[in-house]
């Protein structure tokens, strides 16, 4: 569920990804599969520098794994939409949107399902994924702080002028 934090003049909700099954599987088996590798070569008979290294840098990518799946979330203010995905940061300015559309997408992306919105915005010509546990709540908010778009079906797109 999205959260809220109010600060003076500026109103900010949280929402958490929303995680597959199969994604968070895959995390946490490469996690198994390096733990055990990284065990079966701590007992080998290699010497010490090769060992610290390689088992550093299966712990490294079990870390960054963890990171990517647990801390994957986007923030919505009055200004923008902030994603967040381990140590990856996408901002996209409200003012920019022009469409929100559902989204199946296996591109890489903020975001820990398939599951998606597609958040197509000027300045770039690329859209943004994200996948929001609460993708109707996160669609209304959004619509409520961007009086250039309206509701179409499941997404959203920018009313044209008259």
């Amino acid at each position: 569920m999205p959260t809220s934090n109010s600060r003076p003049g500026r109103l900010v909700k949280h929402y958490p990804s929303k995680k597959d099954g199969w994604f968070v599987a895959v995390i946490w088996g490469t996690a198994a599969l390096l733990a055990l590798a990284s065990y079966d070569l701590a007992r080998s008979s290699l010497s010490l520098l090769p060992k610290v290294v390689v088992i550093a840098l299966c712990l490294a990518a079990v870390f960054f794994g963890f990171w990517v799946l647990y801390s994957t979330s986007y923030k919505l203010t009055n200004q923008e939409i902030i994603a967040r995905c381990g140590p990856f940061r996408y901002v996209v300015s409200l003012t920019a949107i022009d469409e929100v559309r559902p989204s199946r997408s296996t591109a890489s992306s903020p975001a820990c399902s398939l599951d998606r919105f597609s958040i197509k915005y000027r300045g770039s010509s690329k859209a943004l994924l994200i996948s929001p546990v609460s993708k109707l709540q996160f669609l209304h908010d959004l619509v409520e702080r961007c009086p250039h778009l309206r509701i179409e079906g499941n997404g959203a797109v920018r009313a044209r002028s008259k």
